[in-house]
């Protein structure tokens, strides 16, 4: 579950210190659009939305995740 949230979210800081995003949007990443909205762009309402769309990704793979690594002891 740790290794899902470090994937959507915790790649933001390669791009950023990588790449910034480009050659054009090619490595653009959720974490990565979601700082660019908020401290770049200064679209804050806009990057709250992306945080809680990613959230809710977030929330419903934890629950897949819990769901398919299920043990019944019975």
């Amino acid at each position: 579950m740790l290794l899902f949230v470090w994937i959507l979210l915790g790649a933001a800081q390669n791009v950023l210190l990588l790449t910034r995003g480009g050659p054009g949007q090619f490595s653009l990443t959720l974490g990565y659009f979601l700082y660019s909205q908020a401290f770049a762009a200064r679209n804050i309402g806009y990057s709250q939305a992306v945080g809680v769309c990613v959230f809710i990704i977030g929330a419903a793979g934890m629950v897949l995740i819990r769901v398919a690594t299920r043990r019944s002891f019975a």
